[in-house]
């Protein structure tokens, strides 16, 4: 004789949020490029001086080639991106202003503007400074590092320390 049996259990699952955690992609866009060479008199007017228009930028990485020498990153991918940009400045003369902006085909994103009195003494003036921040983007966007300087004639020259410091540089990298 032989006896058979089943058993059934039902078990009720429910949605829960789960971490996945970071990952890491080979073709995910990523560059970092920075000025090799000093601009001199890029502004001052307040003309908006795009790192990399007059003088190239060297890459150090370019993950996916999305980005150019002239200074334009192109979105491949529709994403959040985190972009980063610093800038030395020299020989500020009387500068009342100086403006960073992170410009991109949807709209430009402004940090660290600084107004009111004179800069320090003008044969010797400097200032460095940088910004970052997440900016949607779609597929085809382009975004580039700009700086303007106000008050005073051409006078402002965007600085370069080479390969090492890095002083003028501008970044970014797909977060999401």
């Amino acid at each position: 004789t032989f006896v058979t049996s089943s058993v059934m259990n039902v078990t009720t699952q429910t949605a829960s949020y789960m971490q996945l955690g970071k990952w890491k992609a080979s073709g995910q866009p990523a560059f970092f490029a920075y000025l090799g060479t000093t601009v001199a008199n890029a502004t001052g007017d307040g003309t908006a001086f795009v790192l990399g228009t007059t003088t190239a930028l060297t890459e150090v990485t370019d993950q996916g080639g999305d980005f150019n020498t002239n200074g334009t990153f192109t979105a491949p991918v529709t994403g959040l991106y985190r972009f980063s940009c610093y800038f030395g400045l020299g020989v500020l003369g009387v500068t009342t202003g100086v403006l960073g902006i992170l410009r991109t085909t949807g709209g430009d994103y402004y940090f660290n503007a600084t107004a009111g009195a004179a800069l320090a003494n003008p044969v010797t003036a400097s200032l460095n400074f940088g910004g970052s921040t997440l900016i949607p983007m779609t597929t085809g966007q382009t975004a580039t590092a700009v700086v303007a300087a106000y008050g005073t004639t051409k006078t402002v020259s965007v600085l370069s320390g080479g390969a090492n410091p890095f002083v003028s540089y501008f970044s970014g990298q797909l977060e999401a």
